[in-house]
């Protein structure tokens, strides 16, 4: 006679803090792996609490930020043969990338550069090193207003968050 065998599987909820450099951390171990980094970013998530999860193997991992969900570390560009600006694949910890949408760029009121990502629906914080490689395709139409050129247009960089 076969006995039934229950295997209770417990769904068990991580919890990973994201500092504003872009380091994902869980109980004091910052994580390095680039395929879970990059499962991470790919499929986070709003909760209607406002909090930030994904599912990691049918588990819950639940995400606190320092600043904002999405910390661009690298740009790779794309020019015409004239040296303009056409694209910027943004770059993120794990190998996640995303092209920037220039009419999301907006400045904090701590000149912090910032975007959209995620059809918009997430903010990125652009890292020091980010912002620098950015910033050859940055001018200042008067004073203390700047728009990027990118694809033969001026996209004005705004104050504050553009809505989209």
């Amino acid at each position: 006679m076969e006995k039934d065998i229950n295997l209770n599987i417990v769904d068990r909820d991580y919890f990973y803090f994201l500092d504003k450099e872009g380091h994902l951390w869980h109980e004091g171990t910052e994580i390095i792996d680039p395929q879970f980094l990059f499962t991470i970013f790919r499929s986070l998530q709003k909760t209607s609490d406002g909090k930030f999860l994904t599912k990691c193997q049918g588990e819950n991992c639940f995400v606190e930020t320092e600043d904002v969900p999405y910390i661009v570390q690298d740009i790779a560009f794309h020019k015409d043969s004239k040296g303009n600006l056409q694209q910027a694949d943004l770059l993120f910890s794990g190998g996640f990338m995303e092209i920037l949408d220039p009419k999301t760029l907006f400045v904090s009121s701590s000149n912090v550069l910032y975007c959209r990502v995620r059809k918009g629906e997430f903010l990125a914080r652009f890292t020091r090193k980010a912002y620098f490689q950015l910033t050859p395709f940055l001018h200042e139409e008067r004073r203390d207003h700047y728009y990027l050129a990118m694809k033969g247009e001026h996209f004005p960089i705004t104050e504050q968050a553009p809505s989209v």
